[in-house]
């Protein structure tokens, strides 16, 4: 029997790193890499072209950390039949998800030029503790990642998911959410239902992966006994 077939995207100032820790799951792991946005996108234009770079023709799970927990959410009812179910990890279902004072900062640094974000970044690590870092080396993983994020992707992502009024049609698929219990980011302020880590802040699947990874394996494999439906 075939491994199932994960398509994850990774977070806003994150890169296919951020996922490595699920490519101990036993399945086969895929982390499409972000494209480059027009400044005219809206979350849902961008989730739509998104969509087009990932391989529909076999049956599939998308998901994906945070940002790209939420792209995944916009984009699944257009994902076809093959897709099995929808993954997301420190995400939400909406800009409502995000506690209202993140909501204005991060809407103030969205206004800046990318010029100004580029200098900026190097604040960012600083605030690892926002995140919920906890070690040395999710730190220096955490620096890597932000350093290589571009000005223009940064910019423009913040203003779009900030102003997402979530998905256009919610996909009918199984979905697994999972939460922090610690999650500054990314509040459940909104009470969608999934299942919360303990302790964890917005870095999750990051800082606590055996757990993460124990439960979307278990998950998998209820939906891969599930019943075909007639």
């Amino acid at each position: 029997m075939p491994k199932p077939r994960l398509i994850l995207f990774s977070g806003m100032v994150a890169d296919e790193r951020m996922l490595e820790p699920q490519r101990a799951l036993d399945a086969e792991v895929i982390v499409l890499p972000w494209i480059a946005p027009e400044a005219t996108d809206s979350f849902a234009t961008y989730a739509r072209k998104l969509a087009a770079t990932v391989d529909t023709s076999r049956p599939f799970y998308l998901g994906g950390a945070s940002l790209g927990g939420m792209l995944a959410c916009e984009m699944g009812a257009s994902m076809g039949t093959n897709l099995r179910g929808l993954i997301l990890i420190a995400a939400c279902d909406s800009y409502r998800g995000v506690p209202w004072l993140i909501r204005l900062i991060g809407r103030g640094i969205a206004l800046l030029p990318p010029i100004a974000l580029g200098i900026g970044k190097s604040l960012v690590p600083g605030l690892r503790m926002l995140f919920g870092i906890e070690t040395k080396e999710q730190s220096q993983l955490f620096q890597a990642m932000v350093a290589d994020t571009d000005p223009k992707f940064l910019k423009w992502s913040l203003g779009a998911s900030l102003a997402w009024p979530g998905p256009v049609k919610v996909a009918a698929v199984p979905t697994l959410w999972i939460h922090g219990g610690r999650d500054l980011i990314v509040s459940n302020a909104r009470d969608i239902p999934g299942v919360i880590v303990p302790g964890a802040g917005h870095t999750v699947n990051v800082t606590h992966a055996a757990e993460v990874n124990q439960i979307v394996s278990d998950w998998l494999k209820l939906q891969e006994n599930a019943p075909s439906a007639p």
